[in-house]
């Protein structure tokens, strides 16, 4: 989520496999200063930003899945998990976010997200999106999904200039359990932080990252 895109997966991996990839850099495209969210727009710099692959290969995991009896229990009854993420965002478009990283706590794995949003200036509402986590649910290899249902993106700092900038996400899920017919919730609270630099008199935007909390109710 750059200046304009949010931050805060990949696009839904099959069920069987969460893929996790990178590749070259997409270039450098013109942001418009209603776009960009930043008071540099208004200074007469014209505000670019470099987005492109910017994580390496974080995983490629073949998962065999079973069924866990903690994802068969009914919703009320499901037990709770929290997890601390980190990540990179590694693809960005004005009203959407790709992230992947690794989540450390009682679901430890590889995590990826994909966050729609309305286009970000100081803030933006979440508007879909989805989330995979594969990791070991009662000793079995699970990929753990969600669908993003509602949540914000608030601009925290760096207002003017060409400073960092940092944004709030909350965000909530819905249908978080083990394949199609999870029932569960889920809850994500990040930081978002753009990296930028000037570069011949331009603003640039040349990577991002995310660190925060998720809890899972999976079931």
């Amino acid at each position: 989520m750059t200046t304009p895109p949010v931050v805060l997966c990949l696009r839904s991996a099959p069920a069987a496999r969460l893929l996790l990839r990178s590749g070259h850099a997409e270039g450098l495209h013109t942001l418009e200063p209603s776009e960009s969210g930043s008071a540099a727009g208004s200074e007469g710099g014209q505000v670019m930003r470099w987005r492109g692959w910017t994580v390496p290969v974080v995983a490629a995991a073949a998962l065999v899945i079973s069924p866990a009896a903690a994802m068969a229990a009914p919703a009320s009854q499901a037990p709770a998990f929290s997890d601390s993420v980190s990540g990179l965002e590694y693809a960005a478009a004005p009203a959407q976010g790709r992230f992947a990283g690794i989540a450390a706590g009682a679901l430890p794995g590889a995590w990826s997200v994909t966050v729609d949003h309305t286009p970000l200036g100081t803030s933006a509402a979440i508007t879909g999106g989805d989330f995979h986590l594969a990791t070991r649910l009662a000793g079995t290899l699970t990929a753990v999904t969600g669908e993003f249902t509602a949540g914000t993106v608030r601009q925290l700092s760096g207002f003017t200039g060409c400073a960092d900038q940092r944004f709030a996400v909350h965000g909530v899920l819905g249908k978080v359990g083990s394949g199609a017919a999870g029932r569960g919730t889920s809850t994500l609270e990040a930081t978002l932080t753009h990296y930028r630099t000037a570069i011949f008199g331009l603003c640039l935007t040349y990577s991002a990252s995310v660190r925060g909390s998720l809890s899972l109710t999976p079931a």
